[in-house]
């Protein structure tokens, strides 16, 4: 109650910002004046504006979807008159209040409210989209207002007395309630809060893991992460998801893997189950290397089992997607992809970052070298090609294999003739025929294009008129048939029946409606129905014939709008052609594909496959008379590298974003001044944006291109319509005296030509007739032109308006253009809404885009290569030239050159200055040492002569002391005269050895180790410096 309450007051928040909103709009509308146009151009889409003056529609902007959009109810009498147009049956407009309101016009519900003048003379109708309800929902989602901001869950229906989730408008009055659509939506709602929750605890477990990575952390990761999948597993069983993901609809296998949300979850468990063993990969190792022999091999044998079942696992999961979904998987049909694509290939990613894990796991258990890392730039890259060329691989065999089998079921369905849909229509309405008193009266005054008109309005509306060719004949007693084959007449009555007795099977025992098997591979039906003319007296027969077109002449909206691009509910893609041979003749086709007329080709009995004329045949020949085709183009090569390109993308971001945070990059871990990275990131960026740029520009043209040729296409079949048409508006003064039997014959054999549909409008906008009513009969599109188209032509006097318009959520180019007469008058307003091929020419587009972003992706990608490697080149010399002036003290001459290949430009320059700076310093250090071994040679000349000098003095001394003795005649000079003489040759010798040592100064460190007897030494000096 709290969560609907809630909803409500949001809901009417908006609804009240959107009524003020379309209320000034109205007020506008008012206050123009009622002879000029209202300008609606800011007019959001989920509105509607109808103004009328005098009780006629003077302008709008956008209609609804309703056949008739008069305010002023036609009388009885009036009614009676036309009884065959249903449209005048039916004028909700005129039957609106003044007050706010919840209405249902056509195929939508809108908030309506009524505005008029003071003077009466000007009223206003507003509306404002709540959601859609299409009559036939084959093909076509129902929605609500975005704009209303209705939640999920929740669905808008009519007031209840006893409603409690009521909305009130900005009047207070209530406008409608807002209801559960199920339960079983509301509990797949309040499911959100377990995501976050288990989103939140799988990253508590891994930050516990991260920080521990130990034993114990690695179990309770993993324990709980299987309690988590098992947990949501059970959750989602037990809520019997409606969502789409959990459902079987895009894919189902086993039990395990029964659904799109399952196959994720599992994907996702594994990978993350990887990731945790992986963290703990250095008490893994540790573990392994410390083991003996044996237990060595046996744990690590399990780590390379381990890696082993996640390949299998890997490879099986992708075969089983491939196979059991029905979700796109080629990234080169880019038009095609979707979310469910993306989330597959996410998946899968996770998967493949999990088994590189492993192998990096394997690298450091086998290998010793510790600088080997699989997580290394280069080996990462190569990895990411080699898994991207095995998807692409897989797509391409398993998707054939698949198209295989699936085109045997459709080509067994091709043989079948019956239309079952169509059939339950018949039985439904064949009552109602029977006893409809109009048809009745008309039959017996023979008037079968009115019965035609009545039957497609009131009966067969559900694209019977786009699909069958029906045939009415009135047969009284006696009337004679004639075939049109130059033969005479023949009974109308015995012909019919003699074609019923023949191949007529009747659709339920004591059904008006048979079919007819008449062996011309045709779905063919044939109602008989009698009726008695009581005032004739006379009993009529009508027969309908309903006959199916051949493939080649369906064309229009509800192909489109439906996606029912098939045959027989087939569903074939939009590039596919397929064909049906009776009797060796072609039946039926459908497509681009030239079949032949006649089938002459020799093919086993069966099915089988060809390659021919750049198509993929598949032929079911099931029997000799009965042949069934169907053909596509064939897959180019390039569309096979396209696909490559974008998985190798993908994984590659994938892989690097997760791989990053481990990872210590050069360029990121340079300083924010440094030049290489100043240089790396203004070359990438330039080069990218000028990619982006090319890119932007190329993708623009061709949009452009593809719009320029659908224009030009559009202008060549209006023009051919209004050449064709115009005949018979010669001598028209008004488009009543336009319309004719033969008039609409043209129209339908034209529009089978153009290959497109047709509307008719009056001069006041509204619809007179078209070749494709069924549309409208199912209330997709109101009965008014568009308005712009409107204006230009009939108030601006414009020759042709191009616009897009939408219908059914769907876009489509839409061209207009006004028939005149000979006076030059407007008679009628001719329309051509191109949707027949719009589908193909969005893909051809979507094609040609996806090439281009292709290409510069990768373009991209060599840019930032190219940038590096040219930002390395550039900033290697001045990386060198620092390196080189680091170390000039210790480096040699040779090694302290830096090579450049070009000495022209400023590098080079820098470079050769670097260079001779080298060899000037080279010189001046020459200079130095000639310097310092000069001063070298004079310190040791004086050390020289310090080392002479020293023995000099002493002996001169003991020789002065003795001469002075011997002078004074002091006794015992005598005895002094020997041992001075002693102590000089000593000295002597000390100075030859001084000079010995002098001669020989080269040879270092190359003295003889001899004893010296330092008593002797000290002794010898004493007495030589002794006086006494």
């Amino acid at each position: 109650t709290y969560n609907l309450r809630r909803e409500v007051r949001k809901v009417q928040k908006h609804v009240h910002h959107r009524q003020y909103m379309i209320e000034r709009f109205a007020h506008r509308a008012i206050n123009t004046p009622d002879d000029q146009w209202v300008d609606f151009s800011d007019l959001p889409e989920d509105m509607v504006i109808y103004k009328y003056v005098s009780d006629t529609l003077q302008c709008w902007a956008n209609q609804f979807p309703i056949s008739n959009d008069e305010v002023d109810a036609y009388s009885f009498i009036y009614r009676l008159h036309y009884l065959s147009n249903a449209n005048l049956s039916s004028s909700p407009l005129a039957y609106l209040g003044l007050e706010e309101q919840y209405v249902n016009l056509g195929s939508a519900w809108y908030i309506v409210n009524t505005y008029v003048s003071p003077s009466y003379r000007t009223k206003v109708i507003t509306g404002i989209l709540v959601k859609t309800e299409y009559l036939d929902d084959k093909g076509l989602k129902n929605h609500t207002n975005e704009k209303l901001r209705i939640g999920a869950g929740f669905d808008p229906v009519s007031v209840n007395i006893d409603d409690a989730g009521v909305v009130y408008g900005i009047e207070g009055l209530p406008l409608f309630s807002l209801v559960s659509e199920s339960p079983t939506l509301v509990r797949s709602t309040n499911l959100t809060p377990m995501w976050i929750s288990i989103f939140f605890a799988v990253l508590a477990l891994f930050l516990f893991h991260l920080r521990k990575r130990n034993w114990l952390s690695f179990t309770i990761t993993a324990l709980l992460l299987l309690v988590i999948r098992v947990v949501t597993f059970i959750v989602v069983a037990r809520n019997d998801f409606s969502g789409e993901i959990f459902s079987p609809i895009y894919y189902a296998d086993n039990r395990l893997f029964d659904s799109l949300g399952n196959f994720l979850l599992n994907n996702i468990f594994v990978a993350l189950l990887i990731y945790a063993v992986f963290i703990t990969r250095v008490k893994i190792v540790k573990r392994i290397k410390q083991s003996g022999k044996s237990q060595r091999i046996l744990r690590s044998g399990v780590i390379v089992v381990v890696t082993l079942l996640l390949v299998l696992y890997i490879h099986l999961t992708l075969r089983s997607l491939i196979i059991n979904s029905n979700i796109v998987l080629e990234p080169f049909r880019i038009d095609e992809l979707s979310w469910y694509s993306i989330f597959a290939y996410f998946s899968s990613a996770m998967l493949f970052l999990g088994l590189l894990l492993m192998f990096q796991l394997l690298v450091l258990i086998f290998r010793n070298r510790r600088n080997f890392s699989l997580l290394s730039w280069f080996n990462m890259t190569l990895y990411v090609l080699i898994i991207s060329f095995y998807c692409v691989t897989m797509i391409v065999f398993f998707g054939f294999e698949k198209e295989y089998e699936t085109n045997r079921v459709r080509t067994n369905k091709l043989a079948m003739e019956r239309d079952l849909s169509l059939e339950l229509q018949l039985r439904n309405v064949e009552e109602a025929i029977a006893h409809d008193p109009i048809i009745a009266l008309l039959t017996a005054v023979d008037r079968r294009e009115v019965i035609r008109n009545r039957l497609l309005e009131r009966y067969l509306y559900r694209n019977t008129a786009q699909k069958y060719n029906i045939e009415l004949t009135v047969c009284s007693p006696n009337d004679l048939l004639d075939l049109g084959q130059g033969g005479d007449p023949i009974p109308c009555y015995p012909f019919y029946q003699d074609q019923i007795v023949r191949f007529g099977t009747p659709l339920a025992p004591n059904s008006r409606f048979y079919y007819i098997n008449n062996y011309d591979g045709l779905a063919s039906y044939l109602g008989l129905f009698t009726f008695f003319d009581a005032i004739s007296s006379k009993v009529t027969r009508l027969f309908v014939e309903i006959e199916s077109k051949y493939s080649s002449e369906l064309v229009g909206l509800p192909t489109i709008l439906t996606h029912d691009e098939g045959y027989n509910d087939l569903h074939f893609p939009r590039n596919y052609s397929f064909a049906r041979y009776s009797n060796g003749r072609i039946i039926t086709y459908r497509g681009d594909y030239e079949y032949p007329v006649i089938f002459d080709e020799n093919c086993p009995d069966g099915y089988s496959m060809q390659v021919k004329k750049g198509y993929v045949h598949f032929i079911n020949k099931l029997s000799a008379d009965e042949i069934t085709l169907v053909s596509r183009p064939s897959q180019k090569f390039f569309s096979n590298v396209v696909s490559f390109s974008y998985i190798a993308i993908f994984f590659g971001l994938f892989i690097a974003l997760m791989t990053f945070w481990g990872r210590e990059s050069k360029l990121f871990s340079l300083p924010k001044n440094s030049i290489k990275r100043k240089i790396t990131i203004i070359i990438t960026s330039a080069m990218i944006f000028s990619i982006l740029f090319l890119g932007v520009a190329s993708i623009q043209y061709v949009s452009r291109w593809n719009k320029t040729g659908n224009e030009r296409e559009m202008d060549e079949k209006i023009a051919t319509a209004r050449s064709v048409l115009s005949e018979y508006c010669k001598y028209a003064n008004v488009y009543n005296q336009v319309l004719s039997l033969e008039f609409y014959k043209e129209m339908d054999e034209l529009s089978k030509v153009i290959r497109t549909d047709i509307n008719l409008y009056d001069t006041h906008g509204g619809l007179i007739r078209t070749t494709q009513p069924d549309i409208y009969e199912q209330f997709l599109m109101g009965k008014r032109m568009n308005a712009n188209a409107y204006h230009e032509i009939a108030h601006n006097n414009a020759l042709k308006y191009t616009t897009m318009e939408k219908v059914a959520g769907m876009k489509f180019f839409s061209v207009y253009a006004p028939l005149f007469n000979n006076q030059g008058s407007m008679v009628a307003i001719i329309n051509l809404p191109y949707f027949s091929r719009s589908a193909d020419m969005l893909s051809a587009s979507s094609s040609m885009i996806a090439t281009i972003i292709n290409i510069y992706l990768v373009l991209i990608i060599l840019a930032f290569i190219i940038s590096v490697l040219l930002s390395n080149s550039l900033s290697r010399p001045l990386v060198e030239i620092k390196e080189r002036i680091q170390g000039l003290a210790t480096s040699s001459n040779r090694n302290r050159y830096i090579s450049y290949h070009n000495n022209r430009d400023e590098i080079g320059v820098l470079v050769s200055a670097y260079n001779k700076m080298v060899d000037d310093l080279d010189h001046s250090r020459q200079q130095l040492a000639q310097a310092e071994r000069e001063q070298a040679w004079k310190e040791m000349a004086r050390q020289i002569a310090h080392e002479i000098k020293n023995p000099l003095t002493p002996m001169k001394l003991r020789i002065q002391y003795l001469i002075k003795q011997k002078e004074e005649g002091r006794p015992g000079w005598e005895e002094q005269v020997e041992p001075t003489l002693n102590s000089i040759l000593g000295q002597i010798a000390n100075l030859t050895e001084v000079a010995n040592a002098f001669s020989s100064f080269s040879r270092f460190y190359n003295e003889e180790v001899v004893d010296v007897n330092l008593n002797d030494s000290i002794s010898e000096q004493v007495f030589f410096f002794d006086t006494n």
